[in-house]
């Protein structure tokens, strides 16, 4: 009866450590998850699934400097250039803006801005601003529960990602933040390797 006291004892004080690192392993999870996916997604290209993500856009669009990366602008736009465009005024609110409009849609501008042929491939980075705002958005209540949730912070970012997401769908792609089945052996592993180190 001794013995059996003493490992009810010893299994009370295991499940309270495994609470108490659950929390810790969830953040370590979820960052390994990110990254990975990041890593697939802007180096690759590729899904979870080892596709690729369906093509740009090749429609015509309007663009303003704003539509560029800083220095690529004036690529577009100078007082000989702007001649060449075909320029349309849009009315939002009591503002007007002058548009030029881009043959060739988002797919020539990320190419006027990469080079030509490197914009083609799609990775949902062009100034970086969207994936550079995705970090693990679960709290720490969520973490203690053995949850974590991957998701960009500010709206504006939240409706790039939401956007470039139904996109895919809708082409017959996959989500952009889904991760691979090695992937997911992966964080098993990171997962389960803590807990059996509380029971040597």
């Amino acid at each position: 009866m001794k013995e059996l006291d003493e490992f009810s004892r010893q299994l009370d004080d295991d499940i309270r450590q495994i609470e108490t690192s659950l929390g810790e392993t969830m953040v370590k999870i979820g960052q390994t998850a990110l990254a990975r996916i990041k890593q697939r997604v802007q180096e690759e290209g590729k899904d979870a699934t080892g596709n690729t993500f369906p093509p740009y856009s090749t429609n015509d669009m309007l663009v303003g400097c704003k539509s560029f990366r800083s220095k690529d602008c004036s690529k577009f736009f100078g007082k000989e250039k702007n001649k060449q465009h075909q320029w349309v005024t849009l009315k939002r609110g009591g503002d007007m803006y002058r548009l030029a409009v881009l043959e060739g849609g988002y797919k020539e501008l990320r190419n006027m801005s990469l080079g030509v042929g490197k914009g083609d491939k799609v990775d949902f980075t062009f100034t970086g601003a969207m994936w550079g705002d995705i970090h693990l958005i679960s709290s720490s209540s969520d973490h203690d529960r053995g949850m974590v949730i991957i998701g960009a912070k500010r709206q504006e970012e939240k409706d790039k990602l939401t956007y470039n997401t139904d996109r895919n769908l809708k082409k017959g792609g996959n989500e952009i933040l889904d991760l691979s089945v090695a992937e997911i052996n992966e964080l098993k592993e990171l997962f389960n390797q803590p807990i059996l180190n509380i029971f040597k």
